[in-house]
């Protein structure tokens, strides 16, 4: 065989196996890109809602709404807080984040009530890891109204007349009835899960548990409702 065959022959070799690495890298990279699936690791939900961000119909349209539903009452939702806390700190600047209670229930229901009171008086940081510390940590049971207003005189110095006022006021009572409209919308019936852009769900079974996975299909999910918007936005790894 001449030396110039030998050579030809190298040559396409390697030729071959440069286009196969280049084809496994592409195979790689789309991979990548398809790494959470719908039916798998987070669903559509059954209709497409209006977020508070559309309805106020805000400028900034590069918003995305991140919504965790959650339940003093639930022990994974206790579990995964520690991650909503860190991921809070590093998510992107367009995420518009807000939370809502479970309310199916009477107990429940004033555990959300508790919620929204501390939301509107702006004393979350005081009561939020609190309830759940008293529910899970030292096995309290704070679901009546009395057992709340305590519990928020001790953490937030909030009387007894302010507290039940707001625990039966109108507007405390409209947060809860629109919150239980939209979970119904949306159809949730467990926690912890998170709806983005008010159209895609993740819960706790399709991350396996895990509240690292849960969030790391979250940011998938915005980056790719911002890749919708604009079509020359990097698309999400």
């Amino acid at each position: 065989m001449s030396s110039i065959n030998v050579s030809l022959r190298l040559a396409s070799a390697v030729l071959l196996l440069c286009a196969l690495h280049s084809g496994a890298q592409g195979q790689d990279a789309d991979n990548e890109r398809v790494a959470y699936r719908e039916g798998k690791d987070y669903s559509l939900l059954p209709m497409r809602t209006r977020t508070e961000n559309e309805a106020a119909k805000e400028a900034d349209s590069e918003n995305v709404e991140v919504v965790a539903v959650f339940s003093y009452a639930c022990p994974f939702c206790y579990k995964y807080e520690s991650t909503v806390t860190e991921w809070l700190k590093t998510k992107d600047d367009s995420v518009a984040f807000r939370r809502e209670h479970m309310a199916s229930g009477r107990a429940l229901e004033n555990l959300a009530r508790a919620y929204y009171i501390a939301e509107d008086l702006k004393i979350l940081p005081k009561t939020h890891d609190a309830l759940f510390k008293a529910i899970h940590v030292f096995e309290l049971e704070p679901y009546g109204e009395d057992d709340l207003q305590r519990m928020y005189k001790r953490l937030a110095d909030v009387d007894s007349k302010t507290f039940s006022d707001k625990f039966w006021s109108s507007e405390i009572h409209e947060r809860v009835k629109e919150s239980k409209k939209t979970l119904r919308d949306w159809r949730i019936t467990g926690v912890p899960c998170v709806v983005v852009g008010g159209r895609y769900l993740v819960d706790a079974e399709m991350s396996d548990g895990e509240a690292s996975k849960m969030f790391a299909v979250v940011d998938y999910l915005v980056t790719k409702i911002q890749g919708e918007r604009d079509p020359s936005a990097d698309p999400p790894a």
